[in-house]
């Protein structure tokens, strides 16, 4: 049962905090013990003041998490008791209360990370926590990931599809991938984005006007350049928005996202030789050519250049 508390009681704090200090030492083996035991009395003054949300088994608090106002501090539950979909239900319950979510994790923490990320959060900003020596993330479920002067960029959605379709099903909006792609395509290219989201934390997102006109993709997606993955900037917009610098503010905007939140040292644009369009992109985003592949792509030989910059 899901249920949160209006009035926190000594032995409800007890248990609480059993489970906060086993869940840090047993999550956070990267982090000396004596920093948890330091700050226990500390929390535990501070635990009440929170909003808490706790999961209970037989009337037995096994799991829980602490809120202060739209930031989560954390969830933690009984190691008996993960795997359960505890943890899901327990974020479930506060995205009612809250849509929207801030929460950091440890960099270390990959476990934790594949679950925020599997709930549709992700990374907003990496920064040095000087205390620990550690780096961590700052993650949140909020759809928009980053905003330029005319565009908003966010995640893509189911709601998306049809939006998509107008460009990838557009033979001359295509002519790099050499075809139009079928039902089928659109479909798998909008799930392998959503699917980024939850492995990477990134991917192509969605384009918008700040009127809110869906005018095409630009993001990051996870490539291979001579056999070493790159992080690469990728953009496609609607035939009818090109030529008017909307690519260009675009990828900008996804180069600072790369380099001042997600701290990536290279980011590449991976393009087809005859895409022209794209690599002026490239260039007016300050990247550099850094060699020449070729892809076996479509039952065709397909030359591409490497064009990247370094932060």
């Amino acid at each position: 049962m899901i249920t949160t508390l209006t009035t926190v009681s000594p032995e409800q704090l007890d248990e609480i905090m059993a489970i906060w200090l086993a869940s840090n030492l047993d999550a956070h083996d990267f982090v000396s013990a004596s920093y948890w035991h330091d700050n226990f009395d500390a929390v535990k003054q501070l635990l009440p003041q929170a909003e808490i949300t706790v999961a209970e088994v037989d009337g037995k608090i096994v799991g829980f998490a602490g809120m202060q106002d739209d930031y989560l501090a954390g969830i933690f539950i009984d190691a008996k008791y993960r795997d359960q979909g505890l943890g899901t239900q327990l974020l479930r319950a506060l995205h009612a209360r809250h849509p929207l979510i801030t929460l950091n994790v440890f960099d270390q923490n990959s476990r934790a990370q594949q679950f925020y990320q599997h709930h549709g959060f992700h990374p907003a900003q990496k920064q040095f926590d000087e205390e620990l020596g550690v780096w961590d993330w700052t993650m949140t479920n909020s759809p928009v990931t980053y905003e330029t002067e005319r565009l908003v960029v966010r995640q893509l959605n189911a709601s998306d599809r049809a939006n998509l379709a107008r460009t990838l099903q557009d033979e001359q909006a295509m002519y790099a991938y050499a075809h139009a792609f079928s039902d089928a395509e659109v479909d798998s290219w909008l799930n392998n984005q959503l699917r980024r989201y939850q492995d990477d934390g990134f991917g192509l997102w969605a384009v918008e006007t700040k009127s809110g006109e869906f005018i095409g993709q630009c993001g990051l997606t996870k490539q291979q350049w001579q056999g070493q993955p790159v992080v690469e900037i990728g953009y496609l917009l609607q035939r009818d928005h090109w030529h008017q610098g909307f690519a260009s503010e675009a990828a900008r905007g996804a180069k600072q996202y790369a380099f001042n939140h997600l701290l990536l040292p290279e980011v590449w644009s991976i393009i087809r030789d005859n895409n022209f369009a794209s690599m002026n992109v490239a260039i007016r985003n300050g990247m550099l050519v850094r060699g020449k592949i070729v892809k076996h792509y479509y039952d065709l030989n397909m030359p591409h250049y490497g064009f990247s910059i370094r932060r």
